[in-house]
């Protein structure tokens, strides 16, 4: 691993409206992005929010996503990664997915994970894919992998991350606000486990469906031995923190548990 910038964007996601937030994401880039920033990281869903009665007009196919086409053009524009989830479908519209991605500003779409445990509802409308993809290599700087929010409540996922190479974790999530207290303690243990980086990031504001669910974020950065190196306070926010090689090899050294594990799958 190389020294690496992040930045984490805990967004007040406007649900069913995909222009407004993306709008929002374009701006918030332009504020802050002074050419430190390599690698921002954006909520789950952060376009739609879980619009469920919309999503026949909402959900894009993957493969011809002009929102991931925007996206890419908005990081090649600004020098700088992407990494978050999508409403996307199949091309005859029957199935819906939620699509993690990471972009790379010169390469555009590198890595994709469609979300693999689905809470509650959403077991009504998305499709898993039971499908745990490798570690990418970002930039050359560090091997990094995505999950999606409820994903975090099962360590297999991350540990199978971490042998495979991971040095960087990533989970976007729409995490309520009754149950953040636990996204915190499991974002922190599943970088402390796996001796990783943790970029876990919430989203905030209210959601109206059938009933309205409150997010307060709690999005965070966590370092290798389980530090919390970015916290958020409970509102829209945006942070930046540079990731440092020379720590992550220090808590490996430490705590070689991924060294010595005896059951690898």
């Amino acid at each position: 691993m190389k020294d690496l910038t992040v930045a984490l964007y805990q967004m007040d996601v406007q649900t069913g409206k995909k222009a407004t937030n993306l709008e929002k994401v374009v701006k918030v880039i332009q504020k802050h992005q002074t050419g430190q920033i390599e690698l921002l990281v954006l909520p789950e869903l952060f376009t739609t929010g879980f619009a469920y009665d919309h999503f026949p007009n909402l959900a894009e196919v993957e493969d011809e996503s002009p929102t991931l086409q925007q996206l890419e053009l908005l990081a090649r524009k600004n020098e700088l990664g992407l990494a978050g989830t999508i409403l996307t479908t199949d091309t005859k519209h029957e199935q819906y997915f939620n699509l993690g991605f990471i972009i790379a500003p010169e390469e555009g779409v590198i890595y994709k994970y469609h979300k693999i445990h689905l809470w509650g509802r959403e077991k009504d409308f998305f499709t898993p894919r039971i499908t745990i993809p490798k570690p990418i290599s970002f930039a050359g700087k560090a091997n990094i992998a995505l999950a999606t929010c409820y994903d975090l409540r099962f360590p297999e996922v991350y540990r199978k991350f971490a042998f495979s190479g991971a040095e960087v974790l990533i989970t976007p999530a729409a995490w309520p606000k009754q149950r953040v207290q636990h996204f915190h303690l499991l974002s922190r243990a599943r970088a402390l486990e796996n001796t990783c980086y943790h970029i876990a990031v919430n989203r905030f504001g209210e959601e109206q469906t059938d009933f309205i669910v409150s997010y307060n974020g709690g999005s965070g950065i966590f370092s290798p031995l389980g530090e919390e190196l970015v916290k958020t306070p409970p509102e829209e926010s945006f942070k930046v923190y540079k990731l440092s090689a020379h720590q992550l090899s220090i808590a490996r050294k430490t705590i070689p548990v991924l060294a010595d594990a005896k059951m690898r799958f």
